[in-house]
């Protein structure tokens, strides 16, 4: 049976593997992030792992800033990706709640707003770096009244990786290593000789 676009069948054996323990459902992703120049990169998800299975992936997006902040505006700025994963990670869940409840969608628009002061990203003390308030909304196409939707849409946030990973205190590791510049081998003049 299918609701929402979502195969219910597969939706409950993927459940219940994951419920299988706690080994059953430890997920690794790796994303790496080349730099283009100036604020430009491209993001690879490279890697994910959800208990003993590694599901291949080869997704990039774009990452810059806009012109008035010395970007080149050819991709969303990092704070832009943030919301969009918030977003992504809401509707997914938002989408599989409705589902198992039974509930048939006919759409569904969630947008984000983040508020916080660039300075924290000079370094200005007193001011931190992040987002201080996200402020999500949701249009949903359907036939339930908006009590409804409004507690849906509070279970879909609750059981969110990305909005508990925003809400909850992520350890977070940094390190850097040197590695050999890459830079253009000089080419050598030759001469001919007579």
């Amino acid at each position: 049976m299918h609701r929402n676009g979502l195969d219910l069948t597969v939706l409950e054996r993927s459940t219940a593997q994951l419920a299988a323990g706690p080994a059953a459902g430890a997920t690794r992703l790796r994303v790496t992030n080349r730099w283009a120049g100036a604020f430009a990169a491209t993001a690879r998800a490279d890697e994910l792992r959800v208990g003993p299975l590694a599901l291949p992936r080869d997704h990039e997006v774009g990452v810059d800033l806009p012109t008035p902040f010395g970007g080149h505006d050819r991709a969303p700025a990092p704070g832009e990706l943030l919301l969009s994963a918030l977003t992504g990670c809401v509707l997914h869940q938002f989408v599989q709640h409705a589902a198992v409840g039974g509930l048939d969608l006919d759409g569904l628009t969630i947008s984000a707003e983040g508020h916080l002061d660039l300075r924290g990203s000079l370094g200005v003390p007193g001011v931190e770096p992040g987002m201080t308030r996200i402020a999500l909304h949701a249009e949903v196409a359907t036939e339930v009244d908006d009590g409804a939707l409004r507690e849906l849409l509070a279970s879909a946030v609750a059981t969110s990786p990305v909005a508990g990973s925003l809400r909850g205190s992520v350890h977070l590791d940094a390190e850097a290593e040197a590695i050999a510049p890459v830079r253009p081998t000089p080419t050598t003049a030759t001469t001919a000789t007579t």
